[in-house]
């Protein structure tokens, strides 16, 4: 028979403490870096949201500018399911007095909200002195995005501009009070 091989003592492997803690750091480890990539893929997609939401609400406004929306007015709302996000809502706020226009995040007691309340008489004054025929050069156009975000959270993203009230309101005449006619022809045909 052949003699056993000699044995290396008490320290021949790693004992029950060091594996524990060599599993314990992997732990934190694998911990820390799911939550890291589980904020990355929360940030990416809330930097998509809005940027989908920019450019939807950016091609809305084009198409109120180049008068394209046949039917528009206050509070006018709607999805984008035709381009393809049917995630996303809109609502249209036409005028400085408008209700839609509104920024639910404003408190009733700031001077913001005080603002806009002076500016939603100072409207409804106008209407009520030289009638609702009488429009400005320009209107206040809000656009208002709304979206579930990746926490199921519902985001809302705004965009606010200045546009020619005869773009807004597809008051013609008013265009060729303010620009004149680009061919006089054409004109004198109609």
């Amino acid at each position: 028979m052949r003699p056993l091989p000699p044995t290396r003592g008490p320290r021949a492997g790693f004992t029950l403490m060091e594996v524990m803690v060599s599993v314990m750091l992997v732990a934190v480890a694998m911990t820390t870096l799911m939550q890291l990539r589980q904020d990355s893929i929360g940030r990416a997609s809330k930097g998509r949201d809005i940027s989908v939401a920019a450019r939807l609400a950016s091609q809305l406004l084009h198409r109120i500018e180049a008068a394209r929306m046949l039917d528009l007015f206050d509070g006018m709302n709607g999805d984008f399911s035709e381009e393809g996000f049917p995630d996303f809502s809109y609502v249209v706020a036409l005028g400085d007095g408008s209700n839609y226009a509104e920024d639910t995040s404003v408190d009733s007691n700031s001077p913001e909200w005080a603002w806009r309340e002076a500016l939603r008489k100072r409207e409804d004054d106008r209407i009520d002195e030289e009638g609702d025929d009488q429009r400005p050069e320009k209107t206040r156009v809000v656009i208002r995005v709304t979206y579930t975000a990746f926490d199921d959270e519902v985001e809302e993203y705004r965009l606010e501009a200045m546009i020619d009230s005869w773009a807004v309101y597809r008051d013609f005449e008013l265009y060729r009070d303010l620009w004149g006619s680009n061919n006089e022809d054409r004109d004198q045909i109609q």
